[in-house]
């Protein structure tokens, strides 16, 4: 299986040094063939029947400032707030099942993660700026599998799952930058 990482990059504004959270969003497009390896990795490992059959799936993944998160939260959620998150999965989930109706042989959109970084690092605090960023990328690639936290039990998996999928893109997104740091052989 194969994930596709769709991600919005952030405009270019007036060529200045990007701020401190577009370097985030450029710390994840260094990364993205490695982050889309991940994912598809652990989309394996929850051996989800319904997934069976597609070799590539698409997620789209965009950044929006405090403002923008918040508009998008008041028109969908009817929450008139900024928050840190949102996930628009293309297929409803049915007693933890997804219910698929897309032809098989084609590459299969999951769904959408919004992610607003200011929200996200000031709701988690207690965590480095890349951990808080992957926190996030692992709690929606859960909703748009049709997982949710609307009861403790299910939060407690969820929450569960979502820490176990962050430190394996945590660990991996190390070791690549450990690896980019070795001397090479050839020089």
């Amino acid at each position: 299986m194969r994930v596709n990482l769709s991600v919005e990059e952030a405009d270019e504004g007036d060529g200045a040094s990007p701020a401190p959270i577009e370097i985030e969003i450029l710390n994840i497009l260094n990364n993205k063939a490695k982050l889309e390896q991940v994912l598809a990795q652990e989309i394996l490992n929850l051996e989800i029947k319904e997934l069976q059959g597609y070799d590539e799936i698409d997620i789209s993944l965009s950044f929006k400032t405090p403002d923008e998160i918040r508009e998008i939260n008041k028109n969908y959620r009817q929450i008139d707030e900024a928050t840190d998150v949102l996930s628009f999965p293309m297929f409803e989930s049915n007693n933890n099942k997804l219910e698929i109706d897309a032809p098989l042989g084609m590459p299969l959109m999951l769904g959408d993660i919004i992610i607003c970084l200011e929200k996200t690092f000031e709701m988690h605090s207690e965590l480095g700026r890349q951990e808080a960023l992957l926190l996030m990328l692992a709690h929606s690639l859960l909703h748009l599998l049709g997982w949710d936290h609307d009861t403790e039990e299910r939060q407690n998996l969820m929450w569960a799952r979502q820490d176990e999928i962050k430190a394996h893109l945590l660990n991996e997104l190390n070791r690549a930058r450990q690896e980019d740091l070795q001397p090479s052989d050839g020089l």
